[in-house]
């Protein structure tokens, strides 16, 4: 299991072109990742999409997290890939 500090209840927006000249946004958040056998843990960048009703994702909450096995997924020419999806390790109190 791969482990997740969220350490602020923070996202930034970016904006990127597509194909078709119209703009699809995004939010970044900054996380940290639990590697085994490293000493300490390395920063990474947790996003999420806007839907296409528009609708803003909430940034994840302060906590630890853990990856949902749905984050992995076989990318364009068989490359296994990962879309980081996060799951709360405790229950919200």
């Amino acid at each position: 299991m791969l482990k997740v500090t969220v350490v602020k209840n923070e996202h930034q927006r970016k904006e990127l072109p597509s194909k078709n000249n119209k703009v699809r946004i995004l939010y970044e958040q900054k996380a940290y990742v639990h590697l085994q056998d490293e000493p300490y843990p390395k920063e990474i960048k947790v996003t999420q999409w806007v839907d296409s009703d528009g609708v803003i994702p909430e940034p994840f909450p302060k906590g630890e997290y853990k990856l949902c096995p749905s984050s992995f997924y076989v990318g364009k020419y068989g490359v296994l890939q990962c879309s980081p999806k996060l799951v709360p390790l405790k229950p919200a109190a």
